[in-house]
């Protein structure tokens, strides 16, 4: 099963089966009830739809437990804003994404995954509703918004809602102004989710624009060409600040030496066909600012923006940029999560463990070659021993462990994936979401579309190729691909080893000083690198980035 990690999958499954049943079912009698618990009661009595009630139970779940979960989750959407036909799956889900965690809900969570594996296990293999599910979802939808918006215009196609019209009208006013490249958008302190139309952001594209939204803590400066939504469609963004409850969950596992400036802001990006968040086909920026906030307690220390990874349950760093004047960070990420301004801790709390130990404890580098270099990689937190007194820089490096390192050097925290395109990269593995990352923003490539060989020692040739596709993605005029050159390699004696497409990477590394041969004057491209060899590298690419 492609997916991330059990705790993940536990989360994601339940999710969505909540989205496709509680959520839609409660709404579906009764579009204008007061409360879920209202719609819930009428469900319940009701001949066609009892059978799901009853699966619940007897999977589990008793009637106060699903009452109490309905309560918290009509509480949780509530607090998001108004439901209406663009953000409806996008808030639904956000409302069920925080509900679900909590402890008091785990019954029924579980009842959920044992009454419903059928769906659940369709839904995940399929990428699709299951079919006893698909027309409870479309009365859901149109029962939900018959009364409120009209759908049909008689032509076929949807009436825009009052916000959309509003923000095609702002933006379409904004393309005519040609003495700016940014499209901005407001969000007001009321309304902290925008819909944009699907024709809008292509107007934008065509424009050579770049979209701007702020509600005045946080901005997003998001290229058009990141996006990559259903035609006909709208997209959804949100920034929302966390109340303190809504926060808890996450704040338990900040490091112990970090403190939080501000609130947790949670950011979330969606349209109808991924309501559980869009992946960016490009980095956008993202910038938080702190100039409101009480520094008491973090006076003199350093700042950085953190990201909440809900598979791992730990606080990554993003790596952001601190502006001490304009009192911002700036960072930038490929998906939304839950993100927090923190005083960075004296040791790492997040990457791979154990990260935490300080570079002066491993015996084993004390008079490594690589020394310094590994000892500057783990002060950056880009780099690990493998215990608190061992770094085995002769240790062969496996291609996931080279694509982890290279994603932290480039600041990329992957976003938790619901598939891969690789056979042999399994959910259950740390560097599912890593590998699948990199690849699909073209750090690597497989031996062929479906394998990948992830646990396979990485050549020096392979690692060369990556660091070269690295340097591309950054923008460093590198062509990192199969081209092939003699260029700078003439100078290995068994330059004739090396493979075509691997040639004019090893060409352009080798240029930009980031690698050089082994003694003996050859570069040895078939030989498996080290530990040691993939950290000078790493480090001598981070520098140049």
């Amino acid at each position: 099963m492609k997916v991330g990690t059990w705790k993940e999958i536990r989360r994601v499954i339940a999710a969505f089966t909540l989205m496709l049943f509680f959520a839609g079912n409660t709404f579906l009698l009764s579009a204008n009830a007061a409360s879920l618990i209202s719609s819930y009661n009428i469900l319940k009595n009701d001949p066609v739809n009892q059978q799901f009630i009853q699966r619940l139970k007897a999977s589990g779940a008793d009637e106060a437990q699903i009452e109490s979960f309905l309560n918290d989750l009509d509480s949780e959407v509530s607090s998001l804003g108004t439901l209406n036909d663009t953000n409806f799956n996008s808030l639904i889900y956000q409302g069920l994404k925080e509900v679900i965690s909590w402890p008091k809900h785990r019954t029924v969570c579980e009842a959920l995954l044992s009454g419903f594996s059928e769906e659940v296990n369709y839904i995940l293999t399929q990428n699709e509703l299951h079919p006893n599910l698909i027309g409870l979802r479309n009365a859901v939808h149109d029962s939900v918004f018959q009364k409120t918006t009209s759908l049909n215009t008689g032509g076929g196609g949807a009436v825009p809602g009052p916000q959309s019209t509003s923000i095609t009208n702002e933006i379409n006013q904004q393309l005519s102004d040609q003495g700016s490249n940014i499209v901005s958008l407001q969000m007001t302190s009321s309304n902290d989710n925008l819909s944009i139309p699907v024709q809008a952001l292509q107007q934008i594209k065509s424009a050579g624009r770049e979209l701007q939204i702020s509600n005045g803590n946080v901005t997003l400066r998001i290229q058009a060409e990141a996006l990559s939504i259903t035609a006909n469609s709208s997209l959804s963004l949100s920034i929302r600040a966390l109340s303190d409850a809504s926060a808890a969950t996450a704040l338990q596992n900040q490091a112990p030496d970090q403190v939080l400036v501000g609130k947790v802001q949670e950011l979330s990006c969606a349209d109808e066909t991924n309501s559980n968040g869009v992946q960016f086909q490009k980095p956008v920026t993202v910038v938080i600012s702190y100039a409101q906030e009480s520094l008491v307690n973090a006076a003199g220390a350093k700042l950085n923006v953190y990201y909440y990874n809900e598979s791992t349950k730990q606080w990554e760093s993003m790596n952001g940029t601190q502006d001490t004047n304009d009192k911002t960070i700036t960072f930038s990420a490929f998906h939304f999560s839950k993100y927090a301004i923190m005083t960075v801790p004296e040791q790492p709390i997040s990457g791979t463990p154990p990260a935490q130990t300080p570079a002066s404890s491993f015996q084993d580098i004390s008079q490594h070659w690589a020394r310094q270099d590994i000892e500057t990689m783990v002060q950056l937190k880009l780099a690990s021993g493998v215990s608190p007194s061992e770094f085995l820089p002769e240790r062969n490096i496996t291609r996931a462990e080279f694509a982890a390192l290279l994603c932290r050097a480039l600041g990329i925290n992957p976003a938790p994936q619901l598939s891969g395109q690789f056979n042999d990269v399994y959910a259950d593995k740390w560097y599912f979401s890593i590998v699948n990352q990199a690849a699909s923003i073209g750090l690597l490539k497989g031996y062929n579309p479906t394998l990948f060989g992830p646990e396979d020692p990485v050549t020096r040739e392979q690692m060369a190729v990556m660091i070269s596709n690295a340097l591309s993605y950054r923008g460093q005029n590198s062509s990192g691909d199969s081209s092939g050159t003699s260029g700078d390699i003439s100078i290995f004696s068994d330059q004739g080893s090396i493979s075509s497409w691997a040639r004019n990477s090893i060409a352009v590394a080798r240029q930009k000083g980031i690698i050089k041969g082994r003694d003996g004057g050859i570069f040895a491209p078939l030989a498996n690198a080290t530990r040691a060899e993939a950290s000078v590298m790493i480090l001598k690419m981070y520098q140049q980035l």
